[in-house]
């Protein structure tokens, strides 16, 4: 029953989701107030950032509903195959067509539907690398901006473990 998963999900899935953002959002704050606090000109790169971080994920969210979509309508289409060469097997077998009719239409939904999972996966890798290479400019941001401002030691090591 599709309402039954789909509570099931939200009961299992959304307060780990839930825990995990309250999580991150703490630390992205006091990543924020740490690096503020040793040189406030990092507020200029930091609001790049999070305006390039913002329009990946809006580019994300969209791209990836639009898969998720498509991979629920192949995966519905290679259920209701086996769920219909189930009940007309009897038919199948009479009429000797096992092999071409399991066999070839149920590889080419099997495919079409591992085709459409293979984008999801692969969207949602692309997705986790820009963001990393979004963090990592980031990184070079603030420890660069360390050599052309002339920092304590202590103040340099802090923001950039805590970035």
């Amino acid at each position: 029953n599709r309402f039954s998963k789909d509570i099931g999900q939200v009961d299992t899935l959304l307060p780990v989701a839930l825990v995990d953002c309250l999580g991150f959002f703490l630390e992205v704050i006091a990543i924020l107030v740490v690096v503020c606090l040793v040189n406030w000109w990092l507020l200029l790169p930091t609001a790049v950032v999070a305006t390039l971080l913002f329009l990946l994920r809006s580019l994300f969210l969209n791209t990836s509903r639009e898969l998720k979509r498509i991979e629920a309508i192949a995966r519905s289409q290679s259920l209701n195959h086996c769920a219909a060469t189930v009940s007309g097997l009897n038919t199948i077998r009479s009429s000797g067509e096992q092999q071409r009719t399991i066999a070839r239409e149920f590889d080419k939904l099997q495919d079409l539907h591992s085709a459409s999972w293979s984008l999801v996966l692969d969207t949602n890798r692309a997705f986790g690398f820009w963001m990393d290479m979004v963090c990592c400019l980031y990184l070079a941001l603030v420890t660069f901006s360390f050599f052309l401002f002339a920092s304590e030691g202590g103040n340099v090591g802090l923001a950039i473990t805590q970035v």
